[in-house]
């Protein structure tokens, strides 16, 4: 689909009232390749973020995982649920999880359970995933009630009616480039607040222009050419803000919120050097003066810790 024909679609239908805008916009994405393979790509999701805090020396079997951006579906709690988890926290600026997408899901689950082994690569708690085959009646409420999931929406991860040091993990999948940059330091503050000594914090952030995603006829830097005035007009809506941060902005973020960065693993987008050396890719004022090499990172793991002191009753 062409670009700017969907940002006209999601501008015109972000004007309607909730919650009718919303409705219709669900089902718009329902006609997209958005859905395709949603349950296989989110399960790999959960098992891509597992897989790097066990490597980076963090247990997941018995902790809580609090994750900011559950969308349609919560797929990714429910396979940290399958890891072992013991609870996980989702949470969303409005309600979007779907029942029918959550039927889906484990209708795909119930179907294909060799292929869910194998997303799990040796992750899985077999036990867990018995259960899940043998129930055959799991709307959204109840299976995050099985899973252990409470669904936090509408909330403001910014600022949470929790205990301090109450969850082991604070993450999130492709949901930092939506968020203004004031509001991620606030988010990543409020982390630092609620989890506990020894835990860590890890996001991935896609530094991509996601009408890319959709359109092949645009690249990943495609909305990098913009002035803030006339990308605000094409992305401005709730539907698909992006704040095109780059990863060195990103990274200031997580230090000025009092974080420790672990780990940076990033993905170089090296077929885009050449098209900015050469002047093919001409960029707004913005972003020209920046260097090449911050300028073609497409996406970044963090791993990070909070710096906030740690009190004497959050040790005992």
């Amino acid at each position: 689909m062409d670009w700017r024909f969907k940002a006209l679609v999601q501008t015109l239908v972000s004007w309607l009232p909730e919650p009718v805008g919303q409705y219709l916009y669900y089902r718009l994405q329902r006609l997209t390749p958005t859905f395709r393979n949603l349950t296989p790509r989110l399960l790999r999701a959960s098992v891509e973020t597992a897989s790097r805090l066990v490597d980076s020396g963090f247990s997941l079997r018995g902790k809580v995982f609090l994750e900011v951006g559950t969308g349609r579906a919560p797929i990714i709690a429910l396979g940290f649920w399958l890891m072992g988890a013991a609870r996980t926290l989702t949470i969303d600026l409005n309600r979007y999880v779907r029942d029918d997408l959550t039927r889906e899901a484990l209708a795909y689950i119930r179907r294909n359970p060799d292929e869910v082994r194998e997303i799990f690569r040796g992750h899985l708690d077999e036990a867990r995933l018995s259960r899940l085959l043998e129930d055959q009646d799991y709307s959204a409420e109840r299976l995050m009630k099985a899973a252990s999931i409470e669904y936090l929406a509408p909330a403001d991860a910014s600022d949470l009616a929790m205990a301090d040091h109450s969850v082991d993990f604070h993450t999130s999948y492709t949901v930092l480039e939506h968020v203004p940059g004031s509001a991620i330091k606030a988010i990543l503050k409020e982390g630092g607040r609620l989890v506990r000594p020894g835990g860590a914090f890890i996001h991935l952030v896609d530094y991509s222009d996601h009408f890319s995603h959709g359109d092949p006829s645009i690249g990943p830097l495609n909305f990098l050419r913009y002035s803030q005035r006339v990308w605000r007009w094409y992305a401005g809506n709730r539907f698909m803000y992006m704040n095109r941060l780059r990863h060195d902005e990103m990274r200031q973020l997580f230090v000025e919120a009092g974080h420790r960065v672990l780990q940076e693993e990033v993905m170089q987008l090296s077929d885009m050097s050449r098209q900015l050396r050469d002047g093919e890719l001409r960029l707004d004022a913005e972003f020209a003066s920046m260097s090449t090499d911050i300028l073609t990172i497409g996406s970044c793991w963090f791993i990070t810790q909070s710096r906030q002191p740690v009190s004497a009753d959050s040790l005992a």
